[in-house]
């Protein structure tokens, strides 16, 4: 979903205006917080001996 998009969101369903930076915004911060546990995922995957199988 593009920050417009969740821009819009926030204003239609919960009458908060919120701008596209500030969406920027968060999401940057989130994607900084988020990258050590996406490291261990990968390096989880990476290790894996099956990849992409349908269970």
């Amino acid at each position: 979903m593009s920050p417009l998009r969740i821009s819009e969101f926030f204003s239609s369903v919960y009458s908060v205006p919120i701008s596209q930076g500030t969406v920027y915004g968060i999401l940057d911060r989130f994607a900084g917080k988020a990258s050590p546990a996406m490291a261990v995922i990968k390096n989880v995957f990476q290790g894996a001996t099956v990849v992409g199988a349908d269970g």
